[in-house]
């Protein structure tokens, strides 16, 4: 219910007509005093109400407290919305929830499938929302129950399910290759230096030797161009930290080529994810330098 009486109103051009029409003698900027029930109903005023429910007392633009009264004949505050609900549908229909009725229901399956072809209008939203946000990306099904989504890598061709977290930190956290074929879960090996490993082999015609612990024993070379003798090593924030490898690993390794006399380029997984291009060209450039010796030369693009 209204507990305000009356309020005071400034006249401006969108109502002033309403209230000339009520007999109000006004004109443009007037302030006057009037029964809340003349306001239009589209009204902004805020007015004092009590939840016809609760009791609850609290101030509401009069157009939201028409909003609720007309839905039912009495307000209801935000809180007790759902009891009114509730007690709508069991003076409308005779129970306290429409889906205890099974002709209801059937109605609701029916018309959801011929609208959406699902018979779950949120599952069909849900869906849509995925694919429209994802459109570049060839998202194929959204499996609702078990939140994953079904996609085709444009690489290699799979379908593949993956969970909608993986998903995500693939795509914004990590920004490396979402395909589980390409880049298995289980992969000892990160989406980013597959990344790099396609890169490479994009772009250099000649061996690669990839994850080898031949050519510096006991240690693992992640890339290795034996024609021109560079070699990058690929290094993860997390596995490549103090916490799982000696403080010299990466000093040992850089030695160890260079008593081969092979160049060890190091490439860090956060550089790669915030200067991808910039280490790409730096890539090129060191290959470029390497095959001019051979009087080869590939393009940097």
């Amino acid at each position: 219910m209204i507990i305000d009486k009356n309020v005071n109103i400034k006249i401006n051009n969108y109502c002033i007509k309403h209230y000339r029409d009520l007999g109000y003698k006004v004109k443009e900027y007037d302030v006057i005093n009037i029964p809340v029930e003349h306001l239009l109903p589209t009204s902004h005023q805020i007015v004092n109400v009590k939840c016809d429910i609760c009791g609850k007392e609290k101030e509401i633009q009069y157009r939201r407290y028409l909003l609720s009264f007309n839905n039912g004949g009495y307000y209801s505050c935000s809180d007790c919305q759902k009891i009114k609900m509730d007690k709508t549908i069991k003076n409308k229909y005779g129970f306290d929830n429409v889906f205890q009725n099974d002709e209801i229901k059937e109605k609701i399956k029916k018309t959801n499938t011929e609208k959406y072809g699902n018979e779950s209008f949120l599952r069909y939203s849900f869906k849509k929302f995925i694919m429209d946000k994802y459109s570049d990306l060839n998202i194929i099904d959204v499996d609702y129950d078990k939140n994953e989504y079904i996609l085709k890598c444009d690489k290699c061709g799979s379908i593949y399910r993956i969970n909608k977290k993986v998903f995500t930190m693939r795509l914004n956290k990590y920004k490396t290759i979402i395909c589980t074929a390409c880049n298995p879960i289980d992969n000892h090996i990160s989406g980013q230096e597959i990344q790099l490993q396609d890169f490479i082999k994009d772009n250099y015609d000649d061996e690669i030797i990839l994850n080898s612990r031949k050519i510096i024993s006991p240690l693992e070379l992640d890339i290795y161009l034996p024609k021109i003798k560079l070699a990058f090593e690929f290094n993860g924030t997390y596995w490549h930290s103090e916490i799982f490898r000696d403080i010299n690993y990466h000093k040992n390794k850089l030695e160890k080529c260079k008593e081969k006399n092979i160049e060890l380029i190091h490439i860090w997984e956060e550089d790669w994810n915030k200067k991808r291009d910039e280490i790409k060209l730096m890539i090129l450039d060191v290959m470029n330098r390497k095959l001019i010796k051979e009087n080869k030369c590939i393009m940097i693009c």
